[in-house]
């Protein structure tokens, strides 16, 4: 059957509304039954599988900031939405084979594909990121985070990651959304330092980062903005200093911003 014969979705063709808590909702209620129910019960509970699922259980306990209670993985994210991303994150880093990982991953793309509306998310192995415009998504998120995970630079993969995992996180706090300013500046801190070879700062790399980029010298400018901007937030969260307002749009065009120097960097060098 072509996409073009599939019958619409039935809450489009009997006109049931779902909004986004209902979708969420679901979205928990499907992930319990293919996941922390078939998968877990097939592979993890498995004797002829490593990891167990006591290794599983334990991980998504501690990811979450709870102690160990309980073999019911279910039972630590109590039908959180977001405990439960946190807990499929849980559960596919503590996978050492590749195939359940695949197996896994194949789920989680279909649970998101089966949600109702768009819960602006999406599944990058090892974690859940959040989306906004899906080309710049692919080009300056996506993208980079696969090249970065293939080569050694994990010093700037690391701060990417976790960017988008704060990033991710600011959907219901805010306050995250200066982490994922500074998480995104100390990426393109380290990938100068790679680039360059010169253990310095941002600040002090910036003319030679752009003279190995062999790009144009309005880059310079950009890249001076750039760092003046992560600056004011970097600093003032080692000073204890309030930090300036953010909005989420604004933080989502930093991120993107970081991707492409990420991008420029990894095509010209």
């Amino acid at each position: 059957m072509t996409e073009e014969s599939r019958p619409r979705p039935f809450h489009e063709r009997f006109d049931i509304e779902v909004n986004t808590d209902e979708a969420r909702r679901r979205f928990v209620s499907r992930a319990n039954s293919l996941i922390f129910g078939d998968f877990w019960k097939r592979h993890l509970q498995s004797r002829s599988h490593t990891p167990n699922s006591t290794t599983a259980v334990k991980n998504i306990a501690y990811r979450l900031g709870d102690a160990f209670s309980t073999f019911d993985p279910v039972r630590y994210f109590r039908g959180d939405f977001r405990r439960c991303l946190q807990a499929i994150e849980a559960t596919y880093e503590v996978l050492v084979n590749d195939d359940l990982a695949v197996r896994l991953s194949r789920i989680v793309d279909r649970i998101i594909r089966d949600s109702e509306i768009d819960l602006g998310l999406s599944w990058q192995p090892p974690v859940f990121v959040r989306t906004g415009a899906p080309l710049l998504d692919e080009h300056l998120v996506n993208e980079p985070l696969r090249w970065l995970s293939d080569s050694r630079d994990k010093t700037v993969y690391d701060p990417f990651l976790k960017g988008l995992t704060h990033y991710l996180e600011a959907t219901n706090r805010p306050e995250r959304l200066g982490d994922v300013v500074t998480d995104m500046y100390e990426a393109t801190e380290a990938l100068a330092r790679i680039v360059t070879g010169k253990d310095s700062e941002l600040s002090g790399n910036r003319e030679l980062f752009i003279k190995h980029l062999k790009v144009s010298g309005h880059y310079k400018d950009m890249l001076r903005n750039y760092i003046a901007y992560g600056n004011e937030y970097r600093h003032a969260a080692r000073q204890g200093n309030p930090r300036p307002p953010l909005s989420e749009p604004e933080v989502e065009s930093f991120i993107y911003l970081t991707g492409l120097f990420i991008r420029l960097a990894i095509r010209t060098t």
